[in-house]
């Protein structure tokens, strides 16, 4: 049966280089993006691969230097995909500094009773989750900027590229097929957070359906006071058809393998009628 290697130290070291090279290529474009923003640059006349083509205002030029910004995030989005099914991974390194920080003046964790290591046990978890997420925000800076903050000229730029329309009268119009996509992808990510949360608080045999109706309501109730300002019956059918579509994908992994693996229960369970029945003509004289 084929595994997964060990940790291999010098290809996480790699794989590291890539992902800091990718965020710092991110927040370069992010910057750019700021500036023409900032001056409201406006270009005559773009030229690529011959072909010219021209962009007639500086929200738009900044729109598309977002995307190109987001389109780094995906890329490293896909590098750790990749490289979690290739190798394994350890964050041992980060949590060994943690318990380092945690322990004070007293570097050691010999002599300690039971109490004193509750103590430093939850010290080092508060510490590993401020870590993670000061990481987490360092990291995704930019595109928290853009999605939540300039999301109107983020979907400029998509209809400057796509030839869509997801304005009305100047505000967003939920209904546009780039907004959809861009709301979706906002779910999956709120989904993922309300999996994670309700697992800790409730436990791991939290239910899928019940994860996700939670997801739909909150987020519907976060879109219609934050985003659109739509009513909230609204936005919660658009969330409900949104976390169907997430809870597809979400079970999709399971759904192509469920014929594989009732396959493989019939089988097993034809073996095993097998062995008893071999069992038994052994019993009979």
């Amino acid at each position: 049966m084929a595994v997964k290697p060990r940790i291999n130290e010098s290809q996480q070291e790699k794989a590291n280089e890539r992902l800091d090279r990718q965020v710092g290529r991110a927040y370069m474009v992010w910057l750019v993006g700021l500036f023409v923003g900032a001056l409201h640059l406006k270009p005559e006349k773009v030229e690529y691969g011959g072909i010219s083509f021209t962009i007639d205002s500086s929200e738009k030029l900044q729109g598309i230097i977002y995307v190109v910004c987001l389109v780094f995030y995906i890329g490293m989005l896909g590098l750790v995909i990749v490289y979690g099914l290739q190798h394994e991974t350890s964050n041992w390194a980060l949590k060994r500094r943690i318990v380092y920080g945690a322990l004070g003046k007293k570097r050691t964790i010999i002599g300690l009773d039971q109490r004193g290591r509750a103590v430093l046990r939850g010290s080092a978890k508060f510490l590993y989750t401020i870590a993670v997420l000061c990481l987490a925000v360092i990291t995704f800076f930019p595109a928290i900027h853009i999605i939540f903050f300039q999301q109107r000229i983020l979907l400029n730029g998509i209809d400057a590229i796509f030839q869509t329309t997801s304005l009305k009268n100047g505000n967003i119009d939920p209904a546009a097929p780039a907004t959809l996509l861009l709301t979706l992808i906002l779910m999956c990510g709120w989904t993922l957070f309300i999996y994670r949360a309700l697992r800790r608080l409730l436990g791991p045999d939290t239910g899928v359906v019940f994860i996700s109706v939670t997801a739909a309501v909150s987020f519907a109730s976060l879109d219609s006071l934050l985003r659109t300002g739509e009513p909230y019956m609204t936005a919660l059918l658009r969330a409900v058809g949104l976390q169907t579509m997430v809870f597809i994908i979400w079970q999709l992994p399971k759904i192509i393998a469920s014929p594989f693996m009732g396959w493989l229960s019939l089988q097993t369970a034809y073996y095993k009628w097998r062995v008893r029945r071999a069992e038994r003509k052994k019993r009979r004289p």
